[in-house]
């Protein structure tokens, strides 16, 4: 629950700088009926032809990348449920803590909540058969002052910065914590693949150096949504609100030397892997057909980058501190049709100050999102 009230927060906080473009006239979302599927393998097909072309509505990137993939699927949303949770977040805190752990520190907190209060002043905590955070009881954050430069995990391994510990490689970094993912993350997330992905050296708010590691998740060589996208759609209900927003998946470490781990926290619950296998989807031109299709005839979109992700796209209500209230909306929702990770095709670009917006087409039904 604190996690889902944490990306609700941060969701509306992002909705509140929603751009006015000069494509007023799309709208939201868009349903599309008998989209056109091809063979997974064909997917990428007509890519190189559609790199750098003006087709009006949108202009494509000079450079499209493909990606490797023979086996796509869709799998739930829900977080897995097991057995075994209690021992579940003994041995992730066992991975965590490392020599200092001690069971005498452990208990369980609430149902399906467990906690570790550490000797040396570190909390964690292990929520619904998943790692949630971790952290110093004498600071329960860790926030940015001023960003200090960005890095990519897979090109820039040699670059060296200065941390509050000392100055290291990104490498390093990367490789604590690749090492701590190894240790205390599997096999509970086992079949997803977690890697540092994007490293961004901040001062913080105590004007220290630090490094904010975000991991992205894929499956089957492909990447889930990472980051906290623009789409917030409120609908009020007679006793509560409904909320539908695009799930990130990401975890987050931050350190301040290239051996020692200060904060985590995760936005990619464990799921039950009851996945499905597709045969067919929406390909690159097919997505961009829809479009055409389907945008305003004054749209003027210039698209900075076109990848394939896992999104998901999710309806709920919105938790309130009421518990008898959240227990009526759970049940009010056992019956709605549950959220699940779909292939998708992004078309990401950005404003003039910065912010990342997209449109989405559904690889698997065509429906367009706009996240303007």
């Amino acid at each position: 629950m604190k996690i889902l009230k944490e990306i609700l927060a941060l969701a509306l906080a992002l909705c509140t700088f929603t751009a006015c473009t000069e494509n007023d006239n799309d709208k939201n979302t868009y349903n599309i009926n008998n989209a056109e599927t091809v063979p997974v393998e064909q997917i990428f097909n007509g890519c190189d032809e559609l790199q750098g072309k003006d087709l009006g509505k949108i202009k494509l990137p000079e450079k499209i990348d493909s990606i490797s993939i023979d086996e796509v699927y869709t799998f739930p949303f829900e977080p897995a449920v097991s057995d075994n949770e209690a021992e579940n977040s003994k041995s992730f805190f066992k991975a965590m803590f490392g020599d200092e752990y001690n069971e005498i520190n452990w208990k369980q907190e609430a149902d399906r909540v467990y906690i570790y209060n550490s000797d040396n002043g570190y909390v964690s905590f292990f929520r619904n058969n998943c790692p949630e955070n971790y952290y110093s009881n004498e600071r329960g954050s860790v926030n940015t002052t001023e960003v200090l430069g960005t890095y990519y995990a897979d090109t820039d391994k040699e670059k060296i910065i200065e941390l509050k510990n000392g100055e290291c490689s990104i490498g390093e970094i990367c490789d604590r914590v690749s090492d701590c993912i190894s240790s205390a993350f599997f096999p509970l997330y086992d079949g997803f693949q977690i890697y540092p992905y994007i490293i961004t050296h901040i001062l913080d708010d105590n004007m220290e150096k630090c490094a904010e590691v975000t991991c992205a998740v894929s499956y089957n060589g492909m990447m889930l949504e990472p980051f906290f996208s623009s789409l917030f759609e409120v609908e009020e209900r007679s006793e509560y609100k409904v909320v539908t927003n695009y799930v990130p998946s990401h975890m987050l470490f931050y350190l301040d030397g290239k051996d020692n781990i200060i904060f985590f926290t995760n936005r990619f619950g464990t799921k039950e892997m009851n996945v499905k296998k597709l045969d067919k989807l929406i390909s690159l031109e097919g997505a961009v057909t829809i479009l055409l299709d389907n945008l305003a005839d004054k749209s003027r979109y210039n698209i900075e980058q076109v990848t394939l992700y896992y999104c998901c796209k999710n309806t709920a209500p919105s938790p309130v501190e009421d518990e008898e209230l959240n227990s009526k909306m759970e049940e009010d929702f056992k019956n709605e049709a549950k959220s699940c990770f779909e292939p998708t095709w992004c078309f990401i670009w950005h404003t003039d100050d910065g912010r990342q917006q997209d449109i989405k087409v559904n690889a698997v039904t065509g429906e367009i999102t706009m996240e303007l």
